[in-house]
């Protein structure tokens, strides 16, 4: 399992201005597709936010040590 950064575009759906937030979040998953798509999974059903645009899934590398 790799870890992804997940960026992206929401807002808050009782803004009446609609004030985008850039949000990030680190999901564990198999890959950037499987990150996007747990990501979308645990905004998606929020009566809080609306996700306007996934930037980027990047993973994020882990040391050797």
């Amino acid at each position: 399992m790799k870890y992804f950064n997940i960026t992206a575009q929401v807002y808050r759906l009782y803004d009446p201005h609609k004030q985008h937030l850039l949000i990030n979040e680190v999901f564990i998953a198999t890959s950037s597709e499987d990150a996007i798509r747990q990501f979308k999974n645990s905004y998606s059903p929020s009566i809080e936010y609306y996700i306007v645009k996934v930037h980027s899934a990047e993973e994020i590398p882990q040391d050797a040590a």
